[in-house]
């Protein structure tokens, strides 16, 4: 069955992007079963300010301000952008958070992303909002990221753990 993610409590549907045979549910953890598509330009490579205004800044707002956080008048700051993703940083009034899109072959990593937090809360950031149709998510800010450790004087020991506390993850993921 196509678009069925039981995230919990949480159910996930979706209608099938095209080319993308199908997400199961298996043994409790989502899966995917797909035929990749050919990247394509993704709406938000061909004006940034365009896709904000139009259609992802009314949606980010709405759910920032079920939680009673506004967004703050400071056009967001794009981190990442290409033909994968596109990432903002978003200043609030409760401090920061992020608006992440994916390109429609990876609209499930926001619904995985919401079912790895929701099982593993200490080491995935849960996100404040997800819509899995348009492979959109709104998380808050959980610190530095790694590349940016390039140049800390702990950065083997930071990798170290990082990298350790991840395969725990998997592991437990996979039972």
């Amino acid at each position: 069955i196509f678009g069925q993610i039981y995230l919990g409590d949480l159910e996930v549907s979706d209608a099938a992007p095209q080319g993308v045979a199908g997400i199961t549910s298996g043994q409790g953890l989502p899966r995917l079963s797909a035929t990749v598509p050919a990247l394509q330009r993704v709406d938000w490579q061909q004006d940034v300010i365009s896709f904000w205004q139009g259609a992802a800044g009314p949606w980010a707002v709405n759910a920032l301000s079920k939680i009673g956080v506004t967004l703050a008048a400071e056009p967001p700051t794009v981190l990442l952008d290409g033909p994968l993703r596109l990432v903002l940083q978003l200043a609030t009034s409760q401090g920061l958070y992020f608006f992440k899109a994916v390109a429609s072959h990876n609209h499930f990593e926001p619904a995985l992303t919401a079912f790895l937090a929701s099982k593993w809360p200490d080491r995935v950031a849960q996100p404040l909002a997800v819509c899995a149709q348009r492979g959109w998510m709104l998380t808050p800010d959980c610190g530095t990221v790694l590349r940016h450790w390039r140049d800390h004087p702990s950065r083997e020991v930071l990798l170290h753990d990082a990298v350790a506390r991840l395969a725990e993850l998997q592991m437990d993921t996979c039972g």
